[in-house]
This record gives structure tokens, sequence and C-alpha cells, in this order.
């Protein structure tokens, strides 16, 4: 596998995007929409989710669904790449407006990502680590998802199932000489919290947001872990258009509660 050389750490940055991706990014400004009027040609992109210690906000290329950033008050950015033609064409991952992880993607034929090179940052040094094989259904759904370290061995096989409504409703991991993992999701029947944000799921190879991005067709109800037991549940009040307005998010014994924001596209 062959990786592009990298000469600067934030030049791809600065050609996608005006503002510099290091810059922390403050509360939104925009009113927040709860009840939004009952209009189907409009969009409704989730901008802000609040709790009582932890605030998610997720900011969008200029007048577009497009989404650019996603950041936490932990420190952590994520923050997605795209092209001249506004294809994602990349993923970044910040801890404290410092640059750790950054990836390129790259398509086959029908322009759908099949490979992703990864890379680990420090300073001005892109370092490879390996990289991603993507393949789809006839569907073009994620159907499976294959990790090679630098010397291009096999170190995880991961398989996507959906239902007949489009959700992902089971993933086996497969990892050499050890026991694989199953996971199964369960969703509502309400319009999704990431269902006017194209991509969402090919995000979920690298976010951490996971929870998020599964919600697009419905909304993640819960996640269990068969083989380890790991997992969460997720409950919901929601709006006039039959998306969440609150998010309760179960893990474990650890409760979170967060209110979401949304604002619209014509």
């Amino acid at each position: 596998m062959n990786f592009r050389v990298k000469t600067t750490v934030f030049a791809l940055t600065v050609i996608i995007f005006g503002e510099t991706g290091c810059r922390k990014i403050t509360p939104s400004e925009e009113k927040p929409i709860v009840t939004p009027p009952v209009n189907s040609s409009q969009l409704f992109i989730p901008v802000k989710l609040e709790s009582s210690q932890q605030l998610i906000q997720l900011k969008y290329l200029e007048n577009s669904n497009l989404l650019l950033t996603v950041e936490d008050n932990t420190g952590r950015k994520e923050l997605i790449k795209y092209n001249k033609n506004k294809l994602a064409s990349g993923f970044e991952i910040y801890e404290n407006n410092q640059l750790v992880y950054s990836s390129d993607y790259f398509r086959d034929a029908g322009g759908r990502v099949n490979t992703i090179n990864q890379f680990k940052v420090n300073g001005p040094a892109f370092t490879p680590t390996g990289h991603l094989s993507i393949g789809y259904d006839s569907d073009n759904r994620i159907a499976q998802v294959n990790t090679f370290d630098l010397h291009d061995q096999l170190t995880e096989h991961k398989i996507y199932t959906y239902d007949q409504q489009g959700h992902l409703i089971h993933f086996e991991t497969e990892k050499p000489a050890l026991k694989s993992e199953t996971s199964i999701c369960n969703y509502d029947q309400k319009k999704g919290l990431c269902d006017a944000v194209p991509n969402a799921l090919l995000f979920t190879i690298e976010s951490r947001y996971k929870f998020l991005f599964y919600s697009v067709t419905g909304n993640l109800l819960s996640k269990t872990a068969i083989s380890t037991e790991k997992g969460y549940t997720c409950s919901y009040e929601y709006n006039s258009q039959s998306q969440p307005s609150k998010l309760n998010l179960l893990e474990g014994s650890l409760k979170t509660t967060f209110t979401l924001t949304y604002k619209t596209l014509p």
C-alpha cells in the first residue's frame, strides 16, 4: 500500500475551509428549534447535544447539511475533510487543539469510499499505521470493513447486516486468533436524528460518536455486544417532526440526558 507524502500538518485543512481546524468552537448562536414548523421540504440537522456535564456541537459547511466538525467539551474534535466537489475526502482527530490522527479517503469507479489510509500525527510528522478496505452490498450500503496494518496483514474483519428498513441491526467483528464479537442494534420507528446528514454510517467507522451516527433511518434504542456484554441503551422524547428533542443515554449504571438542538435548511 502506497501512502501519500505529507508535507505539512494543516495544509489539507486550510485548503478546504477558511477557518483554522484547531480553533475552539464556541456555543452555537443559532436559535434552537425544538418544535419546528411542519414543512416536509425542510431539512432538520442537529447542531448541539447538551447535558449537565457534556456538550457536543456539530458544524456544517456553509448553507449545507455536509457535516464539518463534531467537538465536545473534553478537548476532542473530529473534522471531516472535503474535496473541491464537496465529497468527503478524509477524517481528522484533534486533542486539545493538536492534530493527532488523519485519514484519506479513496473512491471506487462508482464514487464510493472503498479505501481509507490512516496516519498517526505528531507535530509535522505523519506516520502511516495501516488502511481500511470497505465493501458494499447491492444497495450500496457498507457491508464489510477490513482493517490492515502497515504490512498489509489483516487485523480485523467486520460484517454489517441491515433490515428491510435499512437499519444497521447486526455486525460481527472478527480478529485473527481472537474470539469474534457480535453486536445487535435496535431502533425506533421515528425520524432519525442524523437522517439528513450524508455519510453518517461512513463516519461511524472512525468517529467516537457512534451512538449519534447510527441514528439515520431510525433512532438507536440499544446496542448490545453479545460476547462481551458491553453496550448501551437510548430513550427519547420527540418534537413535532417526530425527531428526538431529548436523548437519555444509559451505559451500565451511568445515565446521561441530552437536550437536542436543530437548525433548519430550506
